[in-house]
């Protein structure tokens, strides 16, 4: 099998149980590999360090899957993604009618750099972000079709290593009609992971929409970034006077109107409004929003972007805490790995200052424990969020 050697002096990572072995490390690469190979790992004495899958996109030219040798198989795979099915039982997921969607494999942190499956009611979404884990894709298909044997209904592939968009139903018991309707906290959602964004739900922020509820009763309500509304139905659901949905995408506008038929809520006390976010900001009216809730996508993709990204922060916290009433409530967020939370929380203290108003933390937030990350790959949390009192 191919080989990288890795330098004297760069192996601790390693031996601390980083997954990502960069390009600088290796001090010499044994052998051709391919890209996506698996290749095994060794310190500059040949003392055996793990398994990677090997690339030569980006500075990262090793994912490390195993710290033991092994061998590509559905038994490999399957021994992963039963841990990982393990995790989220002893979390409560599923739970029961209650909760049917949740992140059954979250990467890095599961010892599968490169690989997404998230669970929508016996669905099964694969998101493959490594040309390794794509070429592993049979025997992962293989391994989850044992699992879940006459549970699973579909398993859908999103292939993100080719800049074409190639997607496809692996496998499929029945004519799938999409949306399908999930279960979160006991509310109903539609998902399209055909045409939606990423799998189709963000399902890392359940925790912070239940949270949501306990700020909104009586309240006016804005939801900035709303995508197909799921923050919104839970604050009309929690009994909100009045929820203002905006979004720039009118396909995710139409399915945040079939969200809020779903669960049966008045009409009269929710719109939706086709617009950009600073254009909305900048025009909308003051002092009528008791919560806003700011969920952007991510605004910097490499640290690269970091700068304007921390300025788009700005902007739009600056607007909002101008805006909202007194004694508001901000829900803030950033998604973006690349800025870390004393970035972003510089951004947002900056957005205040130039209010002029006081500010008051009342909670910091993160990703669902389904989306927990490693505490060996701190790179894998990525969801910021503060809870600000404004007054």
């Amino acid at each position: 099998m191919n080989k990288l050697i890795i330098r004297t002096g760069k192996v601790e990572s390693i031996k601390r149980y980083h997954p990502w072995i960069f390009s600088g490390a290796v001090k010499k690469i044994e052998g051709e590999p391919k890209e996506g190979e698996w290749v095994e790992v060794y310190d500059n004495h040949n003392n055996f360090l793990a398994m990677a899958q090997y690339s030569t996109k980006g500075s990262i030219i090793g994912r490390i899957v195993s710290y033991q040798k092994e061998n590509r198989s559905v038994e490999f795979y399957k021994n992963k993604i039963m841990r990982a099915v393990a995790i989220r039982e002893a979390i409560n997921l599923p739970l029961s009618n209650i909760t049917n969607a949740f992140r059954l494999v979250y990467g890095e942190a599961d010892g599968l750099p490169g690989l997404i499956i998230d669970f929508y009611d016996y669905h099964l979404v694969l998101e493959t972000h490594s040309t390794g884990m794509y070429n592993d894709i049979n025997y992962i298909i293989e391994t989850l079709k044992q699992i879940y044997r006459e549970k699973l209904k579909s398993i859908f592939v999103i292939d993100k290593t080719q800049n074409i968009k190639n997607t496809y139903y692996a496998y499929q018991t029945d004519n799938i009609e999409i949306p399908v309707i999930i279960k979160e906290n006991n509310i109903s959602f539609y998902v399209n992971w055909e045409e939606g964004q990423k799998t189709g739900f963000y399902l890392d922020q359940r925790e912070n929409r239940k949270l949501l509820q306990r700020y909104v009763k009586d309240k006016n309500v804005l939801n900035m970034f709303s995508y197909t509304g799921a923050f919104s139905v839970y604050a009309a659901l929690a009994d909100a006077t009045k929820v203002v949905s905006v979004d720039s995408s009118r396909e995710a506008i139409n399915l945040l109107y079939k969200n809020f038929e779903l669960n049966k809520i008045n009409k009269t006390r929710y719109e939706a409004i086709e617009d950009e976010a600073m254009h909305y900001l900048n025009n909308m009216q003051e002092n009528y929003y008791d919560v806003i809730i700011l969920d952007p996508p991510a605004f910097a993709k490499s640290i690269n972007t970091r700068h304007n990204a921390l300025k788009g922060y700005k902007r739009i916290n600056s607007k909002a805490i101008e805006k909202i009433k007194n004694n508001g409530i901000l829900f803030t967020f950033s998604c973006s790995q690349a800025v870390s939370s004393l970035h972003f929380e510089g951004s947002v203290m900056n957005a205040a200052l130039d209010s002029g108003r006081n500010i008051k933390i009342l909670h910091r937030l993160t990703q669902a424990p389904c989306h927990a990350p490693s505490l060996y790959h701190p790179e894998g949390y990525y969801l910021k969020g503060l809870v600000l009192l404004i007054y």
